[in-house]
């Protein structure tokens, strides 16, 4: 197998897995809101390479990963991805990037409205959680305290983006 069919064969993998970690309508609907469900997925599946879940993956297998570790791999691999797109979701806002695009497609704020983009990343981030829970035989307090610890990292460099774009540039 070629390297191009392997990741192509990783990508398919990670899409399904997300597929099935997205709620269904019915799951969701006692939010009350249908167009919810179409925002998340919106935010999940308008594109990009899965770069880092096909890493995990790829990892754990270098690892010589068991079948139950592999399993416990996809999980987090598909958590690792679902916070990923909430920080996409969250960095297109106007209070930050103000993108009205992402890979091509309307940004979920531009197309959803910016309630729902922000509740649509809040969403993904616990989902996100959430995946790492689904993880059996591994030490889920230790991983869930990396995986903490990235999110604060990534809030952190927001929080960075922002104040560097208040400062003034010197002459």
């Amino acid at each position: 197998m070629t390297l191009k069919e392997r990741l192509t064969s990783e990508k398919a993998v990670v899409e399904a897995a997300l597929d099935k970690a997205l709620p269904s309508n019915e799951a969701i609907a006692f939010l009350g809101n249908a167009i919810f469900n179409d925002a998340v997925r919106h935010a999940v599946k308008i594109g990009g390479k899965r770069v880092r879940p096909i890493l995990t993956r790829l990892a754990a297998e270098a690892c010589l990963a068991t079948e139950a570790q592999q399993a416990n791999a996809l999980h987090a691999a598909v958590a690792i991805e679902l916070l990923h797109s909430y920080t996409l979701v969250h960095d297109d806002l106007p209070a930050m990037d103000n993108d009205t695009e992402r890979r091509g497609a309307p940004s979920v704020w531009a197309k959803f409205g910016e309630g729902d983009a922000i509740l649509v990343g809040d969403f993904l981030q616990t989902l996100a959680f959430e995946q790492l829970l689904k993880c059996n035989a591994c030490d889920t307090k230790a991983l869930l305290k990396v995986f903490s610890l990235a999110a604060h990292n990534v809030i952190r460099g927001q929080v960075s983006d922002i104040a560097a774009a208040k400062v003034p540039p010197s002459e």
